[in-house]
């Protein structure tokens, strides 16, 4: 029963990453004329309240990692999706785990400039005191943790072991051809 718990959040989790990734994050890398207006509103809403300067003002090495997200995971989250509503699908463990590992990689240069940089006051301001960088970073730490919940869940659950392998041939052939 919890493996199909966690089996529905990680679904939502992928589910809800379709249009977070293609209406929020691609806003850091495409030209503002293909958005709609409420949609930049957002946008700016969020970068305002939440400090991030990421998105207002994204660096160029935060464009890669966007990029990396759409061409890289993006394609991934459909899949994702379909695999933990179904449910038991053996064959997601492997893509969910290196999916988990992308996306805890990406994290640290994240948190890092989070915690470490020196944001300029304005137009962009982003957090200023610790106590900002702090709650700032507590979204991509929390996004951090669930990919190790989720490496953890796909890694350990029973519905998704693989099956026993296969045994050898009682006669195998050699490399030289002989037997």
């Amino acid at each position: 029963m919890c493996t199909r718990v966690l089996e529905l959040v990680f679904f939502l989790y992928f589910a809800t990453h379709i249009p977070i990734t293609l209406f929020i994050d691609l806003q850091a890398l495409l030209p503002g004329q293909i958005f709609p207006q409420p949609l930049k509103d957002l946008v700016q809403w969020y970068t305002a309240e939440a400090k991030d300067h990421m998105m207002a003002d994204p660096p160029v090495w935060f464009k890669s990692i966007i990029f990396c997200e759409f061409l890289l995971q993006m394609p991934f989250f459909p899949i994702a999706a379909y695999a933990f509503l179904k449910g038991g699908c053996r064959w997601i463990r492997t893509p969910a785990i290196i999916y988990s590992t992308h996306v805890i990689s990406v994290m640290v240069p994240i948190l890092t400039y989070m915690l470490f940089h020196q944001f300029p006051k304005g137009p962009h301001p982003g957090p200023q005191t610790t106590n900002e960088r702090l709650i700032r970073r507590t979204i991509p730490a929390l996004r951090a943790r669930r990919q190790f919940r989720l490496a953890k869940n796909t890694d350990r659950s029973p519905q998704t072991e693989t099956a026993p392998n296969h045994p050898e041939p009682a006669d195998p052939v050699r490399i030289d051809g002989q037997r």
